[in-house]
C-alpha cells in the first residue's frame, strides 16, 4: 500500500458476510443502479473509475468507498476485507497531528474543504469536519421520485438545510436535458416527462418552467439559511443572465450566484463572467472527460487519462488566472487522486470540495504541504 492509503485501510481477518465489501469491476460499473439492492458495508473501486458516474452514485448510497490500483486490488487475498472506520480521530492522519492545529493552520492558510451531497441524509459528524456544505447536487436528490414540483423541491431541500441549520449551503441547479440525465437512468427515464439531468437549458417552456420553480424555492429558502446557486454547464452568458435577473428582481442579495467550470468551453466566456458572478466551482471531471477526450460510460477510455500530463496541469493553472481573485472550489475527484491535492495547492487552489468521507484525510495531506 502506499502513503496515499496509509492511515485508511487496514486489512484482516473477515468479520461478516462476504458482503462486507465489494470491489467493482466492468459488471458492477455497467449495472451500477442495481447497486442499491447489495449495499455493502465498503466498496473498492479500481482509480480508473474515478471520474466516472460511479463515485458518486455510490455517494448518494452513502457507503464508504475507496480507490485502488489493480495491482493493489489482485492483492487482496480471499478473507481479507477493507475495514473503514471513519469515525477514529486518527483515521486519515498520523495521530501526532492534533486536528485542532491540522484546521488552524489550514485556516490560516487559506485551505479549505467543504462536503459534497447526494442524498437527503447529512451525517452531522462528517459535516463537522469541512467549512460547509459546497455541492448539493439536485439531480441526485429527486431522480429517485421524478417529482419536481416546487413543494416538493421546497419540503426536500429545507429538511436537507434543517440538519445543519448553521451551514451554508451551495446547490447547484438542474434541469431538463435528456443527454444530461446520469448515465445509469438513461435507459430507465429516458422517456418519462421528469428526466432530471444536468444543466440549464432554457430553450423550452418546461426548462424555463422548472428553472423558475427551483429558483423560487431558493428565493424561500434563502430567508432562513445560508444559501448559494451553484449553474452548471454554461455555455453562454445569457443563461446566468436570466438567474442574475431573478435574482436581483426577487431582491434575493444574500444568494451568491456561482458557475461551474467543467469544460474548456467555458474559458472565452470567463472574463465576462467574473463580472456577473461570486465565485466558481471546478468541475475536474467533467474537466478531466473533455481535456483528455475519454467517454465516462467506458471503463476502456480511462488509460488516456494522464495526471502527470504537463498540459493539463497548465490547463489548471490557466483557469486559476482568468478567475482572477474570484474564490474558486475544485469538487469532483481529482483531490483524492494521489499526489493531485498538494499538486493542485502549489498551483494555488485552496478550496476543495468532496465526499465527507475524505475531508479528515485530506486536511492531514494538505497539513503536509503547507507545513
Amino acid at each position: 500500500m502506499d502513503n496515499f492509503l496509509s492511515g485508511i485501510i487496514q486489512l484482516g481477518n473477515r468479520v461478516n458476510s462476504k458482503d462486507d465489501i465489494l470491489v467493482l469491476n466492468d459488471y458492477w460499473f455497467n449495472n451500477i443502479h442495481t447497486l442499491k439492492s447489495v449495499l455493502p458495508k465498503c466498496i473498492i473501486s479500481p482509480y480508473e473509475y474515478a471520474f466516472s458516474h460511479i463515485p458518486a452514485f455510490i455517494q448518494m448510497l452513502g457507503i464508504p468507498f475507496i480507490f485502488l490500483n489493480i495491482g493493489e486490488i489482485k492483492q487482496l487475498k480471499a478473507g481479507e476485507y477493507v475495514s473503514i472506520d471513519f469515525n477514529n480521530n486518527s483515521v486519515g492522519s498520523n495521530s501526532h497531528y492534533d486536528s485542532f492545529y491540522n484546521d488552524k493552520m489550514l485556516f490560516e492558510n487559506g485551505v479549505c474543504f467543504y462536503s459534497s451531497i447526494k442524498g437527503q441524509k447529512i451525517d452531522s459528524y462528517l459535516i463537522s469536519q469541512s467549512s460547509g456544505v459546497g455541492l448539493v447536487s439536485t439531480e441526485f436528490l429527486f431522480y429517485k421520485s421524478k417529482n419536481i414540483s416546487k413543494r416538493h423541491q421546497f419540503n426536500v431541500l429545507s429538511n436537507l438545510c434543517k440538519q445543519n441549520p448553521t451551514l451554508d449551503y451551495t446547490i447547484r441547479l438542474f434541469d431538463i436535458c435528456v443527454d444530461k440525465i446520469p448515465v445509469w437512468a438513461q435507459q430507465k427515464y429516458s422517456n418519462h416527462k421528469c428526466n432530471i439531468g444536468r444543466g440549464v437549458n432554457l430553450g423550452s417552456t418546461d426548462s424555463e418552467k422548472n428553472l423558475f420553480n427551483q429558483l423560487s424555492v431558493i428565493k424561500e429558502l434563502s430567508k432562513k439559511y445560508k444559501i448559494s446557486v451553484l449553474v452548471p454547464y454554461l455555455t453562454d452568458i445569457d443563461e446566468i443572465m436570466k438567474i442574475k435577473m431573478f435574482l436581483q428582481q426577487n431582491f434575493c442579495n444574500n444568494v451568491r450566484l456561482g458557475a461551474m467550470i467543467e469544460s474548456v468551453d467555458i474559458l472565452p466566456i470567463i472574463k465576462e463572467l467574473n463580472k456577473i458572478v461570486d465565485f466558481y466551482s471546478l468541475g475536474t471531471n467533467d474537466i478531466v472527460q473533455s481535456f483528455f477526450k475519454i467517454d465516462r460510460t467506458k471503463p476502456i477510455c480511462f488509460n488516456k487519462v494522464d495526471l502527470k500530463n504537463k498540459e493539463f496541469r497548465f490547463l489548471l493553472l490557466e483557469i486559476l488566472t482568468l478567475v482572477q481573485n474570484k474564490s474558486i472550489r475544485v469538487c469532483g475527484q481529482l483531490p483524492v487522486m494521489p499526489g493531485m491535492l498538494s499538486a493542485m495547492i502549489e498551483i494555488g487552489y485552496k478550496q476543495f470540495t468532496v465526499n465527507p468521507y475524505w475531508i479528515k484525510y485530506l486536511k492531514a495531506v494538505a497539513f503536509k504541504c503547507i507545513i
